[in-house]
């Protein structure tokens, strides 16, 4: 299967499952195709559906999580910006942050960046789960 037939397969499900899971937390949105390289512009291609996404997200009151282990172990980081960009335009007022860390060294990591990202985003600390 190709890069895009997997993206497209992964969001359809977590599309698919929002509501249907009992959870508080959109935890790595990405973690579906975190092991490719994808660009911005890449993912961009589906945009409309994340928008559907994340708008069920907010529509059930999960926080979007922002993910170590995704944004600095996979390179992510640019994703998580822009997925931000779009969370917070639709209204998103609860946010995570998840070190994803199956090893101690990875345990809060890059947070500090992590909060940066949160300033930059207008993203207070009233809004973290």
């Amino acid at each position: 299967m190709d890069k895009a037939s997997i993206i497209q397969e992964y969001l359809d499900k977590l599309e698919y499952a929002i509501g249907r899971v009992d959870a508080d937390v959109l935890a790595h949105f990405d973690y579906g195709f975190r092991l490719f390289d994808v660009t911005v512009d890449e993912l961009k291609a589906y945009e409309e559906q994340l928008k559907r996404i994340f708008q069920k997200m907010i529509a059930n009151d999960l926080a979007f999580e922002l993910n170590a282990k995704s944004m600095y172990l996979y390179h992510h980081e640019d994703l998580y910006r822009y997925a931000l960009g779009l969370v917070k335009d639709l209204g998103c007022r609860k946010y995570s942050i998840g070190s994803d860390g199956h090893k101690l060294e990875h345990f809060r990591l890059n947070f500090d960046k992590i909060q940066e990202i949160l300033r930059e985003f207008d993203i207070t600390e009233d809004m973290i789960i």
